[in-house]
């Protein structure tokens, strides 16, 4: 086996042996804390390996820099294929163009297994934020820019930067505000302590339906399946001017 870790944990009865002794444990390092969409992966997916394996599998939470502590952690784990990582694609794509000192080389240091799903992003309004759509939420936060912050999993993750984008389109100065997961971002938001998030939707799901948020508009072409009553963003929902 090739001196380099495991990246992106999907079906690893594909990339490890059939039969492994009984009393070895797989170990799925995850880069955010407990609850966050990323953690609640890689335990179902614990859940099943430890039937297809036939062996113990946990999930070690290794929380902080948009999933970099736990790419960092893998990097420096025994190459005996019993520890891999579940890593969202911006930790390996995105940051390697951000940060000098990644202390990892995704090339070189992991071995991809193979992509395990895909998420649909959502912007989702707080009590911190006013009643009213997402073209009401974002003309409030250009009237009022020392409020108009965004909540995220993370810097330099996918929804850090599709914030970004979302302020640029909209002609707003937006401030992000990093977590260190979507767990503690989404608490936050319902506190009330930043008026908008964008992340996951599986991170406000839940908040959303139990009226605590207000899930205001999701990625994609078309509505999600999960929450057919909330529209897609688009040039309507964002243009203040029009």
């Amino acid at each position: 086996m090739k001196r380099r870790q495991f990246a992106a944990l999907a079906a690893a009865t594909f990339a490890v042996p059939a039969v492994l002794a009984q009393d070895r444990t797989l170990k799925i390092l995850v880069g955010f804390p407990p609850g966050g969409s990323v953690d609640v992966i890689a335990r179902l997916l614990a859940d099943k390996l430890r039937v297809s394996l036939g062996q113990n599998v946990i999930v070690d939470n290794k929380p902080g820099a948009g999933g970099r502590v736990a790419l960092n952690e893998i990097k420096k784990a025994a190459p005996d294929g019993q520890t891999v990582v579940l890593s969202p694609s911006g930790a390996l794509v995105i940051q390697p163009w951000l940060f000098a000192n990644l202390g990892y080389d995704p090339v070189k240091d992991f071995t991809p297994i193979s992509r395990v799903t895909t998420f649909d992003f959502a912007v989702t309004a707080g009590p911190g934020a006013p009643a009213g759509d997402l073209k009401a939420v974002l003309a409030w936060m250009k009237a009022n820019p020392t409020k108009a912050n965004y909540a995220t999993s993370g810097a330099g993750t996918v929804p850090h930067f599709a914030g970004l984008l979302l302020g640029q389109a909209a002609g707003v100065p937006m401030t992000h505000v990093a977590y260190r997961g979507g767990a503690p971002a989404a608490q936050d938001l319902i506190g009330g302590q930043v008026p908008l998030m964008v992340d996951t939707a599986s991170e406000t799901i839940e908040h959303h339906k139990a009226g605590k948020v207000r899930i205001l508009a999701v990625t994609g072409d078309a509505r999600s399946k999960a929450l057919p009553d909330v529209p897609t963003l688009d040039r309507k929902s964002t243009r203040l001017n029009s």
